[in-house]
């Protein structure tokens, strides 16, 4: 009986044994591959090169786009310079001639600080199938238990795992850090010397007018004008006046702490959109015209750029009716650009001025028909 009760405890003994005993699905060697590979490759190497590959590709077309406005600040240089002498002030005078010699020099600034970095593509290119390799190799893996795990991990796995060890592409990406941050100053610097000329130039020149060119009332086409002229705006001329417009959609923009009217798209009589002129994002301001309606008036607010547009429509079988719409904030001198007599606004020209990338108007010619 005592034996029979030692066997059983023997036994019982042995089974709690088994029960502590934790059953090893994958053997340690493989364990100890697994880790390796998901710690040391997965989440270190694999992961830093493909944060880095894509510093680099998003780092080297933009200061491949910045080297192209090298040249963007010659006109402004030679602009600001012409108009030196006419500063009502000494003080003027010299800071216009400063600015033209700082811009003057935005060429070869730019030109040296935005050359394209020095990226070892070799590398990228020989390491890019590595780690795609590696990464599909271990969600595979990963997925696995028991010998098929094992075999997983001492595999091909191994191979992808060694080759990693050498793609490193730190200096590369070291590279075009720096020089996107070197690239960026030069031309932020320009930038900010160009706005700079941009304020003095209206100051020193003595036909900048914040009015619209007068009018004599005549019937047949008039034209009338807002908006400060400048050398470093971009003309453009939306159609002619014999093309008939259903819809003009004006944007609203920023420009440093105010909002201006920005830019606007204009709709044929397909109803077709034309090309848009200036910077056209956000909410619109729809300004319907032919057939039904026609504008009939025009202000605006002018400072450097074109702060407000206000647009009056007349309902075409309804003359009473009338709408405003507007475009832009509250600052800058307020002018009317709406000739006297019966007219109709038939045609808009003028001009842009580029502000950090963004083209924003700058003048407006209005071209009218007056019976």
């Amino acid at each position: 009986m005592a034996k029979r009760k030692k066997q059983k405890k023997n036994k019982s003994n042995k089974k709690n044994n088994q029960k502590s005993q934790p059953k090893q699905d994958i053997p340690e060697i493989c364990l100890k591959d697994s880790v390796d590979g998901l710690y040391k490759g997965y989440f270190k190497k694999a992961s830093n090169f493909d944060r880095q590959l894509k510093r680099i590709e998003t780092g080297v077309p933009i200061i491949a786009k910045k080297l192209q406005k090298a040249g963007d600040f010659n006109q402004s240089a030679d602009a600001i310079a012409s108009i030196a002498s006419s500063c009502p002030t000494l003080e003027e005078r010299i800071e216009a001639l400063f600015l033209a010699a700082e811009l003057g020099a935005c060429y070869q600034n730019i030109t040296d600080n935005c050359q394209a970095p020095e990226v070892n593509q070799t590398r990228i290119d020989e390491c890019t199938p590595i780690v795609e390799g590696f990464q599909n190799e271990t969600t595979v893996c990963k997925d696995l238990s028991g010998d098929d795990a094992c075999d997983c991990w001492e595999g091909p796995f191994q191979t992808f795992y060694k080759d990693l060890s050498g793609c490193v592409i730190k200096n590369s990406e070291e590279n075009v850090t720096d020089r996107l941050k070197e690239c960026k100053k030069a031309v932020g610097y320009c930038n900010k010397r160009q706005r700079e000329a941009f304020s003095l130039y209206a100051q020193c020149n003595p036909k900048s007018p914040a009015t619209p060119t007068p009018v004599v009332a005549t019937s047949g086409y008039v034209t009338t004008n807002v908006g400060t002229p400048s050398p470093f705006a971009t003309p453009f001329n939306m159609s002619n006046p014999l093309a008939l417009v259903t819809k003009y959609s004006f944007f609203s923009a920023n420009f440093l702490n105010r909002k201006v009217c920005g830019g606007f798209e204009w709709f044929n009589d397909q109803g077709q959109e034309q090309l848009a002129i200036g910077t056209v994002a956000g909410t619109p301001v729809d300004v319907p015209v032919a057939p039904d309606f026609n504008i009939i008036g025009v202000s605006a607010h002018v400072g450097y750029l074109l702060d407000r547009l206000e647009f009056i429509t007349e309902d075409a079988q309804n003359p009473s009716n009338r709408q405003g719409f507007t475009c832009g904030g509250i600052y800058g001198t307020p002018v009317d650009a709406t000739p006297p007599g019966s007219c109709q606004m038939v045609n808009i020209a003028g001009t842009t001025k580029d502000q950090d990338g963004s083209q924003l108007l700058a003048t407006m010619e209005f071209t009218w028909f007056c019976d």
